[in-house]
């Protein structure tokens, strides 16, 4: 009797992992098009192994300008479910869901947000993804979106939406002890276009920009000459682009202004698998990181977000490599022991970089150049 219930568990337990093998390999995935690449991420950690995510805006590109194409009617068209933003975000969007046939669902992942609406504005303002507590109910609606379409895996969308949820609390905590010593009175940041209000709003720090919410948008000149007065009266040294827009104002702005250009923050797209910002989280923890050290170690409180320009010539040579740079930070380090008192010393005590550089560290580097050359 025994053996006969033995081997009836046996059999049992086999069958649940067959039946799971069964599951992965013959039920297709959901195939998911979300508008742009940081909507991506999100729907592939709430659906992780069930579902198939591409983008229509792609990384480092600027979804405020994106002309759809051909191609992008094909992908919806064979979409079982899309995401979008809303808000404005996507202003093609419209004509694009006109082609699609098939009349895909649709979900805006922002309709249960409250959205802000910036001073002079009657357009609210899209870019929630800044702050971490109101992309918990972005992936809320994702995974009750998934849930409705893939009730099978339901549990599994269920777990991974409360362990996600649980990563964005702890960002979102980290953020605030990352500026919590910081007076209020002296974070202000000069950014490209106004894409980070809900950062600033939940981590109290003022944001200006020439462009407002949209980089479509043009300035106005008196805008661009409070820009320069601005920083100027807040003694302003380094100004950093956004990785989605060109230069061509902003350094403009610059010159104007006798500021040097540095690296670059990230506010509407992820950057490539190989960039410092190729996922959600990845990206808000790499603009905090610059943002707070910069703040912290070198005493500058006021900070503008632009474009990456000339970094190497601080280190020593306008042709150094990485290795060159990051020798030449860690000298600077030991000599200086002011430098030895802050958090720098870490990447530098009993430390050998030449095969694998930390993506911290290799950013920091470029910052500390950036703002070598500025003393």
């Amino acid at each position: 009797m025994i053996f006969r219930y033995a081997c009836y568990l046996f059999w049992m337990i086999g069958f649940c992992f067959a039946l799971d093998s069964f599951s992965k390999e013959f039920i297709p995935k959901v195939k998911v098009v979300t508008s742009f690449s940081i909507l991506q991420d999100l729907v592939e950690n709430i659906g992780g192994e069930y579902v198939e995510v591409e983008s229509l805006v792609g990384p480092d590109e600027d979804a405020h300008a994106y002309q759809p194409t051909p191609k992008d009617v094909k992908k919806l068209a064979h979409a079982d479910i899309i995401f979008v933003n809303g808000l404005g975000f996507e202003g093609w969007i419209e004509r694009l869901i006109e082609g699609n046939a098939e009349k895909t669902p649709i979900v805006t992942v922002t309709q249960d947000i409250l959205p802000q609406y910036r001073k002079g504005s009657v357009t609210p303002d899209p870019h929630f993804w800044h702050n971490p507590l109101l992309v918990q109910k972005a992936i809320r609606t994702i995974t009750q979106a998934l849930q409705k379409k893939d009730p099978i895996h339901r549990d599994v969308y269920q777990k991974n939406f409360e362990h996600y949820s649980n990563i964005l609390d702890v960002l979102h905590q980290s953020n605030l002890e990352a500026f919590e010593s910081i007076p209020r009175e002296k974070k202000i940041i000069f950014t490209n276009h106004d894409a980070f209000g809900y950062y600033g709003d939940a981590y109290a720090i003022r944001f200006i920009a020439p462009l407002g919410i949209s980089t479509t948008a043009e300035p106005r000149l008196k805008t661009l000459i409070q820009m320069i007065k601005g920083i100027e009266t807040h003694n302003i040294k380094t100004i950093f682009l956004e990785n989605i827009n060109g230069s061509k104002l902003m350094e403009q702005i610059a010159q104007e202004a006798d500021v040097r250009i540095g690296v670059p923050l990230y506010s509407d797209a992820l950057s490539s698998p190989q960039g410092p910002a190729s996922t959600y989280v990845d990206m808000i923890q790499y603009n905090t990181f610059l943002r707070k050290e910069l703040m912290t170690c070198y005493g500058v409180e006021n900070i503008s977000v632009f474009q990456p320009s000339h970094v190497k010539k601080s280190a020593g040579k306008g042709n150094a490599n990485k290795h060159y740079m990051i020798k030449a930070f860690q000298d600077d380090v030991l000599n200086d022991k002011n430098l030895r008192k802050t958090k720098l010393w870490k990447y530098v005590q009993g430390k050998d970089y030449s095969e694998k550089i930390p993506k911290p560290l290799d950013d920091l580097v470029d910052s500390y150049f950036i703002l070598n050359a500025n003393k």
